[in-house]
């Protein structure tokens, strides 16, 4: 009982769960979590590969300087909203933003929300600075330009000749390989909207070694692969053609199979041991 309790702590403090949204014929080598965000700087100038400099949305302080060594950039928090809501800028309106989309939406705080129904999409406005002294200006950036249906491009700016890529968006969880959704079904009981079944065949590619596995996940089926467990658990309403998985990395998921073992194991001991002393009672009296 107290190893099932350890475990418990363990899966409370280290699990993470993301979203994996694939339609027919699509793959992708990462998952999006659903609530925690992270400013994200992108080299884009190679043709194969991005470089990515990111910081998580928790430490975006107002009045907070970071700086990664991946990218030459220097980034100043002037205002950072835990929940917000965009609007279009209005002609009387002043905005701090001096480069992007701050010049035609304002972000406004909201109140923050805890329920699991509603997420909290975060803003913030930033003052971007290469290391060399290069002033890059001001701009404002937000989560739910990549969360509305029709994602809004993300904001982009060029430096020594180079494109790069701006944006405050869903942590991203990268893998080492591939997933790809060949086949979605999605049953429901007859005459109703209700669902019956729905299923996901898809392809795992491991990208070192280039090795394939198909698997189908359905309902109380997940797949487990590299630490991670894929459940089937929805689909989009509006596409018939798509599914969500969750993605759940949870390092302590076998204790509780590992504490009901050992549960069994010391009632099994504690049965046998009264057994054989009550059998060695009755050989002692006869």
């Amino acid at each position: 009982l107290i190893f099932m309790l350890l475990g418990q702590l363990v899966t409370d403090k280290y699990q993470v769960e993301s979203n994996l949204r694939l339609e027919e014929g699509q793959s992708k080598g990462y998952s999006i979590s659903s609530s925690d965000c992270e400013l994200v700087i992108i080299d884009k100038s190679h043709p194969d590969t991005d470089t990515v400099a990111a910081i998580p949305a928790v430490a975006l302080g107002q009045g907070t300087t970071h700086q990664d060594g991946a990218l030459p950039f220097e980034v100043t928090v002037l205002d950072y909203f835990t929940n917000s809501d965009l609007a279009a800028l209005g002609q009387a309106e002043k905005t701090k933003a001096t480069h992007g989309k701050g010049l035609e939406l304002v972000a406004t705080p909201e109140k923050s929300v805890t329920s699991l129904e509603e997420v909290n999409i975060p803003a913030a406005y930033i003052s971007l600075k290469s290391t060399d002294g290069d002033e890059l200006g001001t701009w404002m950036v937000s989560a739910m330009f990549g969360a509305l249906k029709t994602p809004i491009p993300e904001q982009t700016f060029e430096h020594d000749g180079k494109e790069y890529e701006l944006a405050l968006r869903f942590t991203r969880h990268y893998t080492p390989y591939d997933i790809e959704l060949i086949d979605f079904k999605h049953d429901r009981f007859q005459g109703t909207e209700k669902a019956r079944n729905f299923s996901s065949l898809v392809i795992v590619r491991n990208r070192a070694d280039g090795s394939e596995r198909e698997v189908n996940i359905w309902m109380n089926h997940p797949l487990r692969y590299d630490g991670k467990t894929y459940f089937q658990a929805s689909f989009d309403p509006e596409n018939a053609k798509a599914t969500v998985l969750q993605v759940v990395r949870n390092p302590g998921w076998m204790t509780p199979y590992i504490s009901c073992a050992m549960v069994g194991l010391g009632l099994l001991i504690q049965f046998l041991t009264h057994l054989f002393s009550f059998n060695k009672k009755r050989k002692t009296a006869a």
